[in-house]
């Protein structure tokens, strides 16, 4: 239990600051206050979980490693800017990872049922093949061209455009089946 009235989240420039002289209970409230957008990122990219919940952690730890790289000018955008390069981090994480695996699980599939996904849009982007989850994920969420895309993943220009033409055909067809035939 935090008992220090600074660990309320209302400082984050002292959260920083302990992180920095490796004050555990910083670190511990940082990693709290981070812990929600973090998983939000990485569930797009992740199959399982507790995958996601092991990206969250790596991403953590890289963020404390560069915390003295971050500017912190102790105004309000300080969270915002943290969070950004936090994104990043995690971004990374999972191309990271998708990487490791992109030979183990060649066709993924992940056998969700229509009505499982229905009204889901995560979940339906999460059954989406790991290559055609990671390139819409990276076009349509993060914002990333084509071009960064195939240097990133090591894919040619024509396959990232390829695979969100899949990811979307896919999605739209989900929707489709997913919605009520109107009479």
């Amino acid at each position: 239990m935090l008992s220090k009235p600074y660990m309320t989240g209302r400082n984050i420039t002292f959260i920083l600051n302990g992180c920095l002289n490796n004050d555990r209970q910083c670190q511990k409230e940082l990693y709290r206050q981070l812990h929600g957008f973090a998983m939000s990122v990485c569930y797009r990219y992740a199959d399982v979980e507790e995958q996601c919940v092991d990206l969250v952690n790596k991403g953590f730890l890289k963020l404390l490693n560069k915390l003295n790289q971050i500017h912190r000018n102790g105004d309000t955008d300080t969270m915002l800017l943290l969070k950004e390069q936090f994104k990043l981090i995690l971004i990374n994480i999972c191309v990271e990872h998708y990487h490791k695996i992109k030979g183990i699980s060649k066709d993924h599939d992940n056998n969700m049922s229509h009505e499982q996904l229905t009204g889901k849009p995560i979940e339906a982007i999460r059954s989406l093949s790991p290559i055609n989850r990671m390139v819409f994920n990276l076009y349509a969420i993060e914002g990333y061209g084509h071009m960064k895309i195939s240097k990133i993943l090591g894919i040619s220009l024509n396959d990232s455009q390829f695979c969100l033409m899949q990811a979307r055909n896919q999605l739209r067809e989900q929707v489709m089946v997913s919605k009520p035939a109107t009479t």
